[in-house]
């Protein structure tokens, strides 16, 4: 969709891979890390993305080729036009890069990681001006390109004293 948020972090900290994708992955210098839990795993944001554009395309990864966010998939069937998938991503866009530089030099997924600890201790985050930047990012990812099961913003309502996004 000419956007690159799900291989710069936006949308998720880290991919699984396959153990026949773990030389592959090396060999192409993606960041390969060991997850106790899903093996091992590419980390975002990826070394290859070059603006909205992977440098390594045709060797990515499966999951990586895989994947389509909501707002693609809304496309590919027809339910709204290029148009309205690319103003999805043009609101999008200045918020991923708000975040960015909200909580620089951390990254998106450290910040992530982070705050779900604090929520796993049932705190949250310095309401900073980081916290908000990325409420309010990933208000519009929720909205136009996660899976409900992945949604992000409900999840630290509670523990950040406001009400969760109305249904």
């Amino acid at each position: 969709m000419a956007c690159g948020m799900c291989c710069g972090g936006a949308l998720f900290n880290s991919l699984s891979l396959e153990p026949h994708e773990f030389e592959r992955a090396i060999m192409s210098g993606l960041r390969v890390d060991s997850d106790p839990d899903n093996g091992f795993c590419l980390t975002f944001p990826c070394p290859a993305l070059d603006g909205a554009a992977c440098q390594i395309y045709a060797d990515r990864p499966d999951g990586c080729s895989a994947f389509r966010c909501e707002t693609l998939k809304a496309l590919d069937s027809s339910e709204i036009t290029l148009a309205e998938g690319l103003s999805r991503v043009a609101v999008a866009l200045p918020l991923w890069r708000a975040a960015e530089t909200a909580i620089a030099p951390e990254t998106i997924p450290g910040y992530r990681t982070r705050r779900a600890a604090a929520l796993q201790r049932g705190e949250a985050l310095a309401d900073d001006g980081a916290r908000a930047a990325i409420n309010a990012l990933d208000g519009v990812l929720d909205r136009h390109f996660r899976l409900h099961w992945r949604r992000q913003r409900d999840a630290f309502a509670a523990v950040e004293g406001r009400p969760p996004d109305a249904a």
